[in-house]
């Protein structure tokens, strides 16, 4: 493994490869009664000399759970080659071995390998010395609960012009409840139509049915109706819309938070990608004339110009557009020929795929050269389409998106179990929202906060498309990897992608990046967990 992939694994597999490559720097070891201190210096500093030191001061704690609670949250934040590679350090009858396979189990359920999920729980309860804590947390896996489930309205638009995407975000929303048989969660579902009034109405009988929470709705509108409504009844909403407004209510006994894909991240994600890692200093933007390109176009330009880059252009465009003459004009403000004329050495272009791959042969033609511009776009440009008339003009352009192995993995799953590919990428969020609930029940069942105290938590959350941060406003906080288009298409840049507040935040965990192939079992299909899932009639 190379240094420059390190941005699709988490700072765990940085440590790793610090291990694997050895050190020169001696290091020193923290008091050996510092458990915080011992275990950043084995799990996140590589420092194996720190595991010895560890091991004596867990055999220690065993009357004290809160070294044992920090130790499974920190786990929880490791990919699952992470894991292996501490497990395979373990000397026999380590006190860690059964935190960790408790937590491989945990990832193994996740990606809906339900048979590797149980072995290694049983491994983990297998020893007479496992903490009392472990044994706990794997008998709620592996036993049904008999606890008075957690019921969670879910709000999707099941009919209506947008009834195929709802079926199928529902679909992904059964998913994860099958990946998580452990919790006490009982989904009801609502017909939302996409529209405000549906939603409100569907909302009055999900709190007549006694929901503790929402998930969803999609949809700006619907969105902000249900915001409203969570706030007056007092419940917490997960919902899918990217919006900043829907949050505007946010409170901390009634939480509004946004699971949604943010435009603006990307352009940040961008901008310092163009400046940081390329040096670019003069920069032109060309984006859709709507509210989704002026919010991508304003991080952009705020993050660049924090950096001491300047943006020389920005267009806005109608988006439909399919003819770029005025556009290629104004992009050079005078009739220049050449890449030197050219007065900016980057350019953004936030659009369609189909758009960008139009934009670009036009100016082509009109006899400009690009072979110094930085060509810079963002998860839109993600489709085949933008290589259908060959990758030529495009060699060298980056984007950002999410982890292409990750949605392909999960569209190969999706199809395993339902016969037909998820529609659009909203499914994942519905997967994801129904995760975030799950895990923040398992925390609580294990002596953790009320679930709903829990969504800002610090440590986020694992999901399939990443592991994900909740900000104080309710927006979710993806990474998203860097992609480059060279000879072979579309590839992963193996450049360090830069995300804000790294020294603040925990380590970014992939999670479901290494998800497994999946196969179907009896554990794993959602059918059996039909149970689990409530239609509410729309009235």
């Amino acid at each position: 493994m190379s240094i420059l992939t390190l941005h699709r694994k988490s700072l765990y597999s940085a440590s790793i490869l610090w291990c694997l490559m050895g050190s020169a720097m001696a290091q020193e070891l923290p008091a050996p009664h510092d458990w915080s201190a011992l275990q950043d210096a084995y799990f996140i500093s590589g420092n194996i000399d720190a595991l010895p030191p560890l091991l004596q001061l867990l055999r220690q704690s065993h009357a004290n759970q809160d070294p044992m609670r920090e130790l499974l949250q920190t786990m929880a934040q490791m990919d699952e080659s992470s894991l292996n590679f501490f497990l395979a350090q373990q000397p026999r009858g380590s006190l860690l071995l059964p935190f960790l396979h408790l937590s491989l189990g945990d990832l193994s359920a996740d990606a809906g390998n339900r048979d590797q999920a149980m072995a290694h729980w049983h491994k983990a309860a297998a020893d007479s010395s496992t903490p009392e804590l472990v044994v706990a947390a794997v008998k709620r896996r592996l036993y049904p609960s008999t606890e008075q489930p957690v019921k969670i309205g879910l709000l999707l638009p099941l009919s209506g012009n947008n009834a195929a995407m709802g079926q199928s975000m529902l679909r992904a929303a059964q998913m994860a409840v099958s990946a998580y048989p452990d919790v006490p969660l009982l989904l009801h579902v609502a017909d939302s139509r996409g529209e405000a009034a549906a939603t409100r109405a569907a909302m009055e009988q999900l709190i007549q049915q006694g929901v503790d929470g929402f998930l969803g709705p999609v949809f700006h509108d619907a969105a902000m109706a249900a915001a409203q409504e969570a706030a007056r009844s007092g419940r917490p909403l997960i919902t899918f819309n990217p919006q900043k407004d829907v949050a505007a209510g946010t409170t901390v006994k009634a939480p509004i938070l946004l699971n949604a894909f943010h435009s603006d991240q990307q352009g940040t994600t961008m901008a310092r990608f163009a400046v940081s890692q390329r040096q670019a200093r003069q920069i032109a933007i060309v984006a859709p004339a709507s509210d989704y390109g002026r919010r991508i176009s304003r991080a952009f330009t705020e993050e660049a110009t924090q950096l001491g880059a300047t943006v020389v252009r920005q267009l806005h465009i109608p988006d439909n557009s399919v003819d770029f003459s005025s556009t290629i004009k104004s992009l050079l403000g005078e009739p220049r020929q050449g890449a030197a004329a050219l007065p900016f050495d980057a350019l953004f272009l936030p659009l369609r795929a189909d758009q960008v791959r139009l934009l670009i042969h036009q100016a082509v033609a009109s006899g400009l050269q690009w072979s110094k511009i930085l060509l810079l776009g963002n998860a839109q440009w993600h489709k085949p389409e933008l290589l259908k008339d060959g990758n030529d003009y495009l060699m060298g352009a980056v984007f950002c998106d999410i982890d292409d192995g990750v949605r392909d993995r999960f569209q190969q799953r999706f199809q395993a179990l339902w016969g037909q590919a998820p529609v659009q990428t909203t499914p994942l969020l519905a997967y994801d929202g129904v995760a975030i609930v799950a895990q923040a029940l398992r925390d609580q069942r294990l002596g953790g906060p009320p679930w709903h105290h829990a969504l800002f938590r610090q440590e986020g959350f694992r999901s399939v498309t990443g592991r994900i941060y909740f900000e104080e406003d309710g927006v979710a906080r993806h990474t998203y990897p860097l992609f480059t288009i060279d000879k072979n298409g579309m590839v992963p840049l193996a450049v360090p992608s830069e995300e804000p507040d790294t020294n603040a935040s925990p380590p970014v965990h992939p999670s479901e990046e290494e998800l497994p192939s999946m196969k179907v079992t009896s554990g794993s299909n959602p059918d059996h967990d039909k149970r689990r899932v409530v239609t509410v009639p729309g009235r």
